[in-house]
């Protein structure tokens, strides 16, 4: 899988750099260090779980998605919640921008709260979209809002480009001035305006949205995706799990 995830960066990039095989080697160690990340996360994803306030707000959400392909939904307001995960946040981060947070499907995580809002969403897609293999990554991605141009979760070579739902949250921490998340849909035909608000948790195809936060400084994001695995991501995934119960 490693190799296969590889070989169309190779071929590019040994044009890119000329032939010139020093760069070539290190460029190529880059992104097989990346692919093997990518590909552990894939090989830890799990089954989306539904949950029934999750379903709930959803009826009243789908027909967002389905026509602008972005979905934006207010969570019920929970007391110290968003408290505690802009303080889980900041510690986890230290001085990083970005860090990733792993097993968050586990009893007792501290981003559990949050994983369980992802999964139960990435379980609507699935039932909604008939998207048989769907699963949802057992990590999540906590980092800093900073000022970026605009972005998209699939577009790579690497095994990242099995994204096929991103699911967002974000945390404000302490005060800050208004923020908004802005979105190009439809092959950037549609564009799209949020702001950004505790509790409130977005949802995006992958492979068609652009995204790019204005005035997040103050802001963390969590993020995660559900991904349809290929083949040989399946047998991956059904041989740790095999491990797992011996």
């Amino acid at each position: 899988r490693l190799y296969a995830a590889t070989l169309a960066i190779a071929i590019g990039w040994w044009q890119e750099v000329g032939g010139d095989e020093k760069e070539f080697a290190n460029a190529l160690g880059r992104a097989a260090i990346a692919a093997r990340r990518e590909l552990a996360a894939l090989d830890a994803s799990v089954r989306p779980i539904p949950l029934r306030r999750i379903r709930q707000l959803w009826d009243s959400h789908e027909a967002e998605l389905k026509a602008s392909g972005v979905l934006a939904m207010d969570l019920e307001d929970a007391p110290g919640l968003w408290a505690s995960l802009a303080a889980f946040c900041k510690e986890a981060l230290g001085s990083s921008q970005e860090t990733t947070t792993l097993r968050c499907n586990e009893d007792g995580h501290k981003l559990g709260v949050v994983w369980a809002i992802f999964s139960a969403l990435s379980a609507e897609v699935l039932r909604s979209f008939h998207l048989r293999d769907l699963q949802v990554l057992s990590e999540l991605r906590v980092s800093r809002c900073t000022a970026k141009g605009p972005q998209v979760d699939n577009g790579g070579l690497l095994p990242d480009n099995r994204r096929e739902l991103s699911l967002c949250l974000f945390v404000l921490d302490g005060s800050a001035p208004d923020a908004a998340i802005m979105l190009r849909t439809k092959d950037r035909e549609l564009s799209l305006s949020h702001s950004l608000q505790a509790g409130r948790v977005f949802a995006w195809w992958s492979r068609q949205t652009f995204y790019q936060v204005l005035g997040g400084t103050g802001y963390f994001a969590i993020q995660c995706w559900a991904v349809v695995l290929q083949r040989p991501d399946l047998r991956a995934c059904a041989e740790q799990r095999d491990e797992k119960r011996r």
